[in-house]
């Protein structure tokens, strides 16, 4: 009886310290699995390590990106963002560090912008960024000048960077209305990219 209470414990003293109950409730099973006659100490470190790591793996999620390290251009796009939370009654906005990706799309060597706020948040308003159309998709792209310009800027369900040289394309993954269809119909479009604006548009 004093083991299962001293494995009860360290399970719990390592949830804690993975400072998340997610993780904790996730191992459950497996220290079912291990039994309730935990004997080994081996055994004990195994499981605290799996809490462990995943805690760490939590923690990574946490991290957010800094507006600050883009350029204006990038930043209006975060600020629009911002807006849009406050606008719906939102509080703070969390950006995700996967919501600026930097690459080349246009071909002239410059690194342009896709701003994807899927995993944005806006604190106590959760359908602001995302919606039965998809998320929200900004594309800023650099200029000569060295400014950046918003080209596109739309919901989408997915898209995907198409392989090539010089201007790259993007197929993106629409709400099915785009294609004359109802929303749970897939419609896909393919766009080249350039410094021009653009977008898609529903038939009428």
């Amino acid at each position: 009886m004093f083991k299962l209470l001293f494995a009860v414990f360290v399970l719990i003293v390592a949830a804690i310290a993975a400072g998340t109950y997610f993780q904790f409730s996730t191992v459950i099973p497996i220290f079912i699995i291990l039994g309730f006659g935990i004997r080994s100490g081996p055994k004990l470190l195994i499981v605290a390590a799996m809490i462990g790591c995943g805690g760490a793996a939590a923690q990574d999620l946490t991290k957010v990106v800094n507006p600050d390290a883009y350029p204006a251009g990038v930043q209006q796009s975060l600020q629009r963002a911002r807006d849009d939370c406050k606008a719906a009654g939102g509080g703070a906005v969390t950006f995700a560090l996967d919501s600026v990706r930097a690459l080349d799309l246009t071909g002239d060597g410059r690194d342009d912008y896709i701003v994807d706020f899927r995993n944005a948040q806006c604190q106590d308003r959760a359908g602001v960024y995302c919606g039965s159309g998809g998320c929200q998709l900004d594309i800023d792209v650099a200029l000569a000048d060295g400014s950046v310009r918003t080209v596109f800027s739309q919901w989408v369900r997915s898209y995907e960077v198409l392989p090539g040289k010089g201007a790259r394309s993007i197929r993106f993954e629409m709400h099915g209305g785009y294609c004359g269809g109802h929303g749970s119909e897939r419609c896909v479009k393919t766009h080249r990219v350039t410094v021009k604006p653009f977008g898609f548009a529903m038939p009428d």
